[in-house]
C-alpha cells in the first residue's frame, strides 16, 4: 500500500519495424502479430461528426470506399470478426460515443444487425459533456466570450 508501481520506470518509445516488401522476416512478425490479435480488445473513439469532411452524419457512418459503400464501422467490425475466426472466444470492441453520437450510432448498429458482431460484444461508453474545442488550427483552446474562465465544449 502507498507503494508506486512504477517507480523509476521511464517511458520510451517502441523501436519497431518498418517493412518494404513482404519477405521471410515480414511473414515471421506478422505470425506472431496474428496469434497475439485473438487476445485483444479493440476501443474506437466515434464522438466526432462529419461536418468538416462535408458528410451529414457521424464519421463511422462514411463510406471507407465507393464500389460497396462499405461504412468505415461495417469494416471495422468485419475486420474485428475476421480476427475472432482465427481464435476461440469473442473479441470485445467498445465504442466511445458524444452527445451528438451516441444515439445515431446505436441506430446505426441496430438498423444493420451490428453488423455481424454479437450485441454482447459491444460496449457503448459515452463521454460527458463534450471536449474542450479548439479555436483555431494551432490548438488555442476556445474560451466563452463572455467568461475568459470557461472553457467552450463540443
Amino acid at each position: 500500500s502507498g507503494v508506486n508501481p512504477l517507480e523509476g520506470w521511464k517511458p520510451s518509445v517502441p523501436t519497431g519495424q518498418m517493412f518494404d516488401k513482404i519477405d521471410e522476416e515480414f511473414e515471421k512478425v506478422e505470425k506472431v502479430g496474428l496469434n497475439e490479435v485473438t487476445s485483444c480488445g479493440f476501443v474506437l473513439v466515434a464522438g466526432g461528426l462529419g461536418e468538416r469532411l462535408g458528410y451529414g452524419d457521424i464519421k463511422i457512418g462514411l463510406p471507407t470506399e465507393m464500389a460497396t459503400e462499405t461504412s468505415y464501422i461495417q469494416f471495422y467490425i468485419e475486420t474485428i470478426l475476421a480476427y475472432q475466426s482465427k481464435g476461440d472466444k469473442k473479441l470485445p470492441l467498445c465504442i466511445m460515443t458524444s452527445g451528438d453520437t451516441n444515439d445515431r450510432t446505436v441506430k446505426l448498429l441496430k438498423e444493420n444487425n451490428y453488423f455481424g458482431m454479437d450485441e454482447d460484444q459491444i460496449t457503448i461508453v459515452q463521454q460527458g459533456s463534450g471536449v474542450p474545442a479548439l479555436e483555431d488550427n494551432d490548438a488555442h483552446i476556445a474560451l466563452d466570450p463572455h467568461d475568459r474562465y470557461k472553457i467552450l465544449s463540443k
